[in-house]
């Protein structure tokens, strides 16, 4: 079953039905012939950044890196099929065409699975309302005081897990890469909650694995906006994300219209596509059980031991490759299947159940553990009435994984930029070992709530504990320039500057061993208050300035 929003308060979605002429067909193949790519020329089909990972976690690159045999594909084009998907981590094809003897005569197809379509009903398409509550889920409304943003309403859902204070030492995200992967970001292009990240270039890519539909579109779901929003989303005073500051890949894998095994392959398109575009951490508020248009696709708990259904094993080859990947647990708690979904089941996925504001178990949350004894989920966050953007402007509340992930994934960004030489698996152990259960973790929550400062000082990483950077800035009130002067020389500093209502000003690098250098700003740069980061190869501090 998949669990986009089980228990979405005010959000209701209605069924739409097409589909197309001509049978799709899942098509699993031998090997991986290729006279085109070879593992000794990688950057043929990864990205520098990609392969930066790689190379950082001592990761080899191996025959799941290599792309899907090009000839393979050629010969069942020729054989009158469109190739609609190419998924190297499975080796596999996504046809459609008429009739699988055809695919079963290649002597490179392993396997043939018929995915059947329901035929189109009128015109019907999905629909979303919202209605936002009278009482809303507000505990703890924040005003900046000495926080670095004003978190408005979703002032409680980053305050349990004491993310305001990893923002508040100048961790929130800048230079981490999220993949979102989704059922559809409508309206994001124009929603006001999402202007910083388009004024700061943070929304990078997007990307339809389902089909050419654009991710914005109206017709399709809004359930990535609002996922997108508690972690990207910036209107202060009503709602800042958990990783306001972190660059995003926005990808759609998931037709919430029906429910089909195919959209797990889409899944593991859309994860190969976040690590070859070198994304560090990837979002899914997605998941598949048991409810399936076609019976014999259907999962059973058995299958949810980490090694069976297609998500999860592309889930685990993205943690291979270095990936963190953030899966909501589900949201089937109440139901007869009442534990946690693929790929929440991964041994390195990590999966996040949800709380309510006052941080207490909600009963809709998947519970665990896996069929083979495994505790799930990892931790939890908040997923009863959290605050997320609404497609009208302004926020409103929804409950679900789906918003605990997020924010978590938000989070999860905020503290590796502060560690970037962690890998996924000691980030993953390290946020556990800081969260409230982590002596005594259950089946609801795992270890429970994670407490990111302290991932932070167990680490030294808190400028709290100590200050990374040691600098001076002046004159502070500022006319058109500052002095940057620095305890230490380094080889390279790269600086940012930017407004509280988050658009940068002025960003550069500045190489070559120095202590002290100077930003010329504009004379016409507004008078008011701007905040001044400096960044070294593995920390981070940043400095209120004042242009008078």
């Amino acid at each position: 079953m998949k669990q986009v929003i089980t228990i979405v308060l005010g959000i209701f979605l209605a069924t739409a039905l097409y589909g197309q002429d001509q049978a799709r067909y899942i098509v699993k193949l031998t090997d991986k012939k290729s006279d085109k790519y070879t593992k000794s020329q990688p950057e043929a089909f990864l990205s520098e950044k990609a392969l930066e990972r790689r190379a950082r976690n001592g990761i080899s690159i191996d025959d799941k890196d290599l792309p899907v045999s090009p000839e393979y594909v050629s010969r069942v084009r020729k054989a009158g099929y469109t190739v609609t998907n190419r998924i190297k981590w499975l080796n596999t094809l996504i046809v459609e065409g008429q009739g699988e003897q055809d695919l079963e005569t290649f002597n490179f197809v392993e396997s043939v699975t018929s995915v059947p379509r329901q035929k189109p009903e009128g015109e019907q398409k999905p629909f979303f309302a919202a209605e936002k509550q009278s009482d809303g889920p507000m505990h703890g409304k924040s005003v900046r005081g000495d926080n670095e943003y004003e978190y408005g309403d979703g002032y409680n859902q980053i305050a349990m897990l004491n993310g305001h204070l990893v923002h508040n030492q100048g961790y929130d995200g800048e230079g981490m890469t999220i993949a979102v992967l989704d059922a559809g970001f409508m309206e994001v292009d124009e929603i006001a909650a999402f202007d910083s990240l388009w004024a700061n270039e943070q929304i990078i890519d997007t990307r339809n694995f389902v089909n050419d539909e654009d991710v914005f579109s109206s017709s399709i779901s809004s359930h990535g906006m609002m996922v997108l929003s508690t972690m990207g989303g910036y209107l202060p005073g009503e709602l800042v994300g958990t990783a306001p500051k972190a660059d995003y890949h926005l990808v759609r894998t998931e037709d919430a219209s029906d429910e089909y095994l195919m959209e797990e392959y889409y899944w593991v398109d859309g994860s190969e596509y976040a690590d070859s575009i070198g994304a560090d951490i990837i979002n899914s508020s997605l998941g598949y059980t048991d409810g399936f248009n076609d019976p014999d696709n259907n999962h059973t708990y058995e299958d949810m031991n980490g090694d069976t259904t297609p998500v999860t094993i592309g889930a685990d080859v993205a943690a291979e490759k270095g990936i963190l990947v953030v899966n909501s647990a589900g949201n089937s708690g109440n139901g007869e299947w009442f534990y946690i979904g693929a790929p929440a089941d991964g041994d390195s996925v990590m999966a996040v159940g949800a709380v309510d504001g006052d941080s207490n178990y909600v009963s809709f949350s998947s519970k665990g553990p896996t069929y083979d004894g495994r505790l799930k989920p990892n931790v939890a966050a908040k997923g009863s009435g959290a605050t997320v953007a609404s497609s009208w402007g302004g926020v409103t509340y929804a409950s679900g994984t789906s918003f605990s992930s997020p924010i978590t994934a938000g989070m999860v960004a905020s503290v590796w930029q502060a560690m970037p030489e962690k890998s996924n698996m000691e980030l993953i152990e390290l946020i556990q070992e800081n969260s409230h259960q982590y002596s005594d973790p259950d089946t609801l929550l795992g270890y429970g709530l994670p407490d990111y400062n302290a991932v932070l000082n167990a680490t030294g990483t808190s400028l709290e504990q100590k200050e990374a950077i040691a600098l001076s800035v002046g004159p502070n009130p500022f006319d058109d320039y500052i002095l940057v002067e620095t305890q230490n020389s380094y080889e390279k500093l790269t600086y940012s500057i930017h407004s509280v209502s988050g658009k940068v000003v002025s960003r550069a690098t500045v190489s070559s061993p120095r202590k002290s250098f100077r930003i010329d700003l504009s004379a016409k740069l507004p008078e008011g208050v701007y905040i001044l980061r400096v960044r070294s190869e593995d920390h981070m501090v940043a400095r209120k300035i004042v242009k008078k």
